[in-house]
């Protein structure tokens, strides 16, 4: 899963960043100035393909963050830009570098942004697929009284890591044990064993991670101390594509079988379910995907808020209304509110303003603001591509795919494993197996035959 669009809170302000192919741009809400974040370093792996070349640049996931700095508390943004070439770049920027840009107004198309440079590069053991940070509470015997904030990154092998903000970690072919202790500034949190990782969120009071993956479930893990497990969220029937949290106790999640679950964190109970279907009775337009879900309208103390969903290669941005009912009739209503057709594919999708949502497209615009309130109003443009970028540029998937072009994450795509066989029974594995332990016992005969002659010697 690519996620190319993070909204975050600046002090009084909203920021957003987003990836576009191989570039990352950060904005806020308070200004039309625009920071474009340039490449760490070269790609690591140079081929003499240029097309290869290309996507080891691409970006797969962004996010942003605000933190007070120094002892001037000082707001700094910090954003996160993971590539294929498995760099991790953080980059930081003062509150005041980024009213300081300016735009053309007139013509709608951004003049050259405000460049700025990686701040701490990491190089990860394997590719990141989701990013958030998060605060790590002061420990009692620090001098400093400060939260600890770091990057937590999940990647496509099933593992989530915390990384410094400030310090890079450059060991990426030591086993894990040995990494760890040669990089301090890398920490192994949790893994889904032999998974893949689609999504990781924090809780609003940073007690719990939330992760989720290719095996229809989401992890609860207490904060720090992530060896403590809350619990699972289980009732997907294929990968989970993405989450969002909302309130102190809600998480909504939505999956590669075309479901959107309500859960309830405290039990790991749903409270509801929602089956995506097409307003075609084409066979083929009724299998919705939901690859990103979005919830916003939730005010402090309500059990009513909205969740926006898009979709793999559809055009469609659907809107549905969710009331929790409380007591002993516990459980939710999920109502299909509004159903918008958009000019290009969408391909991320956060909560912006009031009963706005911040929508990334497919098109020369690509950074528009809808109202999910009214089906009439035209979006209002946040952002226009650089006039060096050009629509094809952006990606037109946000799922993983195999070498033939297929969904990675459905297991009915396998070749191997129980998906499709029985590797237990399979004769040419156990004549493998035989022949891999007469080896072993003939060389083990060896040795024992040496020891013993040395021994009479």
């Amino acid at each position: 899963m690519k996620q190319l669009l993070h909204r975050f809170q600046a002090g009084n302000d909203i920021s957003w960043v987003s990836g576009l192919k191989d570039r990352a741009f950060l904005g806020s809400s308070a200004s039309d100035g625009v920071v474009e974040f340039l490449e760490s370093e070269p790609s690591a792996t140079t081929t003499n393909d240029p097309q290869r070349e290309a996507l080891s640049n691409e970006i797969q996931a962004v996010a942003g963050c605000a933190v007070q700095d120094g002892e001037e508390n000082k707001l700094s943004l910090y954003v996160a830009v993971a590539r294929a070439n498995k760099a991790l770049a953080i980059y930081r920027i003062s509150e005041e570098d980024l009213t300081t840009s300016q735009r053309d107004d007139e013509s709608k198309q951004q003049q050259s942004p405000t460049t700025t440079e990686a701040f701490t590069v990491h190089k990860t053991p394997k590719r990141v697929s989701s990013l958030c940070f998060a605060k790590v509470p002061a420990d009692t015997n620090s001098e400093s009284s400060k939260p600890l904030t770091v990057l937590i990154a999940g990647d496509l092998v099933g593992d989530v890591a915390a990384y410094s903000l400030t310090e890079a970690t450059t060991q990426t072919t030591a086993k894990e044990s040995e990494q760890e202790s040669a990089s301090p500034y890398r920490r192994l949190l949790l893994g889904h064993t032999a998974s893949m990782l689609t999504a990781v969120e924090m809780s609003r009071d940073q007690a719990l991670l939330f992760s989720a993956d290719r095996d229809e479930k989401i992890r609860i893990s207490s904060f720090p101390f992530t060896a403590r497990i809350h619990g699972f969220l289980l009732g997907h029937l294929a990968f989970v594509s993405s989450m969002a949290l909302c309130g102190e106790q809600w998480c909504v999640s939505t999956g590669g079988d075309g479901l959107l679950h309500v859960w309830d964190t405290l039990s790991c109970q749903t409270l509801g379910s929602h089956k995506f279907q097409s307003n075609n009775s084409d066979e083929e337009d009724d299998r919705l995907i939901p690859v990103k879900v979005a919830v916003h309208g939730h005010k402090p103390k309500s059990n009513q808020f909205c969740v926006t969903v898009i979709y793999e290669r559809s055009k469609w941005l659907d809107t549905l209304s969710v009331t929790i009912n409380e007591g002993y009739t516990k459980g939710a209503e999920i109502v299909h509110s509004q159903r918008r057709e958009l000019q290009s594919q969408p391909l991320a999708v956060v909560p912006w303003k009031e009963s706005q949502v911040a929508v990334l497209v497919r098109d020369s615009d690509y950074l528009l603001a809808f109202s999910t309130t009214t089906n009439s109003d035209e979006p209002a443009v946040m952002v226009s591509l650089p006039r060096d970028m050009r629509t094809d540029d952006l990606p037109d998937s946000l799922l993983e795919k195999d070498k033939d072009g297929s969904i990675a994450m459905l297991k009915n795509t396998e070749t191997r494993g129980p998906a499709q066989q029985m590797p237990w029974n399979d004769a040419k594995r156990k004549e493998t197996a035989r022949t891999r332990n007469r080896r072993y016992r003939k060389k083990r005969r060896g040795d024992n035959e040496d020891t013993t002659a040395e021994a009479s010697s």
